[in-house]
């Protein structure tokens, strides 16, 4: 009996991450296509201009949120799996009315600090009106993931995938070829404007999906403490993700930044094999562990592991041998940025190896571990991203990138297999 479960449930988790990850590889061409448009319709200075005030602006978001989006991929995925929809209703509400209001704060503190930030934060003053025309997006980033993970939770995965990846950089990509804007604000109105159309895509699929427009009770406070340790991880997290980026976009030059910029983008290939795994994987932990089934979500966990290891080592050797010849295709100036790519993906390649151990501490109430986790490692990646940029400039700052992906794995690991009791790491185990 228990190897026919497993066979039916590998079966299944193949199949619905197989189809998540085809859409997820649509995702990542078009973001592909984007990075690729830009850096071929700018000058590498304006590109690295957008991309810095990009990186701003997807760092506010995703702060704003203050892991609401993870609160709400928890208690929906558990209340979906009882068709409680009148409690999710509740719950999207509550999440929905304090993710607005944060993310509007954000979004004004932004348009009128754009002056400073730019002058103070990264010396670059031209960078000010780039911000200013970004700063609306930072509410429809934020509101987009947070219905994105609401479509994840009920198991509409490929929903989520369409808002989540494909509509925002495929709609700017098509916007520039159709318009052919000569200006990097034009380019930054242009997303804004694609990031509202996006918004407005991703409530009419969650619309469309819920059978019930009743509203039920569920106890904010349940939200709240769920949502505020995850908080605190994400801004930190956050920070500890970003720090390479936004240090080096203050310390080395536009045209460098760029080249760091494109190059992390490239090495995300390697990330959509976990994404489109955890997709697929997040919501069918918080209702194992919800229903006690400890050893099915051991079996579940590694074996997700496996599938993703075998996916991704052909994705870094490919990339790893052609690295040059790939960030050449957006221009000959973008050839000195392999050796970024290279680094980059070494530290997404651990990152999958390790496994779905973020979401097997979210969803299964061991938030604060996970909490515990990035406070840790955030203080050596922040300080690693100083230092090491400082003396190493743009390569630097990509190691310290990678480096903070490894830490930050490994150690969420041993906290699954302190807490959970198994290593997703031993994928050689099958039993």
């Amino acid at each position: 009996m228990r190897k026919m479960l497993d066979r039916l449930l590998n079966r299944s988790l193949f199949s619905e991450s197989a189809a998540a990850l085809l859409l997820r590889l649509v995702g990542t061409a078009s973001g592909f296509f984007f990075s690729l448009v830009v850096a071929r319709f700018l000058s590498p200075e304006d590109a690295g201009l957008f991309f810095l005030a990009l990186s701003v602006v997807t760092l506010l978001a995703t702060v704003g949120l203050f892991g609401l989006n993870q609160s709400v991929l928890r208690f929906v995925g558990m209340f979906f799996v009882e068709k409680r929809w009148q409690t999710i209703n509740s719950v999207v509400k509550l999440a929905a009315l304090r993710a607005a209001g944060g993310l509007v704060i954000l979004s004004l503190a932004l348009f009128s600090a754009a002056p400073w930030v730019a002058t103070s934060l990264f010396g670059k003053g031209e960078l000010a009106a780039v911000l200013r025309c970004l700063a609306p997006a930072v509410v429809f980033i934020g509101l987009t993931s947070l219905v994105a993970h609401q479509l994840q939770a009920i198991r509409r995965t490929l929903h989520s995938i369409l808002v989540l990846s494909i509509a925002l950089p495929l709609g700017v990509g098509l916007s520039v070829l159709i318009i052919q804007p000569a200006s990097v604000l034009t380019f930054a109105v242009l997303y804004s404007l694609a990031g509202l159309f996006t918004l407005c895509m991703a409530v009419i699929l969650w619309r469309m999906q819920r059978p019930s427009v009743k509203i039920g009770h569920f106890d904010p406070h349940k939200l709240w403490a769920s949502c505020i340790p995850i908080g605190i991880m994400i801004l930190v997290e956050e920070s500890a993700r970003w720090s390479g980026q936004l240090i080096a976009g203050a310390l080395v030059s536009a045209d460098d930044f760029a080249h760091l910029a494109v190059a992390q983008r490239v090495a995300n290939l390697m990330r959509i094999i976990l994404i489109a795994v955890n997709l697929v994987l997040a919501p069918r932990i918080a209702s194992l562990y919800s229903q006690n089934k400890l050893d099915e979500l051991r079996r579940m966990s590694l074996s997700a592991t496996r599938m993703m290891v075998l996916c991704a080592l052909p994705v870094l050797v490919l990339l790893a041998a052609f690295s040059g010849w790939i960030m050449g295709w957006f221009g000959e100036g973008y050839r000195q940025g392999a050796v970024l790519l290279v680094i980059l993906m070494a530290g997404q390649f651990v990152a999958v190896m390790s496994g779905s151990v973020t979401y097997l501490l979210t969803m299964s109430g061991h938030e604060r571990d996970m909490r515990n986790v990035v406070l840790l490692s955030c203080p050596m990646a922040i300080g690693s991203a100083l230092i090491l940029t400082l003396y190493y400039g743009v390569v630097g700052a990509a190691l310290a990138t990678s480096l903070a992906v490894v830490i930050q794995s490994l150690l969420a690991a041993f906290m699954v297999k302190r807490r959970l009791g198994f290593n997703t790491l031993a994928i050689w185990q099958r039993r």
